[in-house]
């Protein structure tokens, strides 16, 4: 099964990625908000939003 996750690219166009690459993902997102393996899932669904919304932000103000 794939993950739909924003800011990704694909050769579809859509935002899907392969488990490993959302699992490499939640690690950096974790790593980044300093989130420990017992972090609340709600904490970590948080974080992974705002990493996202960060990304969209910083794409939309490099002009391309």
């Amino acid at each position: 099964m794939m993950m739909t996750m924003p800011g990704t690219m694909t050769r579809t166009g859509s935002n899907v990625m392969s488990a490993e690459e959302a699992i490499d993902h939640i690690l950096d997102v974790m790593a980044e908000y300093s989130l420990r393996s017992t972090a609340n899932i709600d904490t970590l669904i948080w974080a992974i939003s705002d990493s996202a919304e960060s990304e969209e932000v910083d794409s939309d103000t490099d002009g391309y």
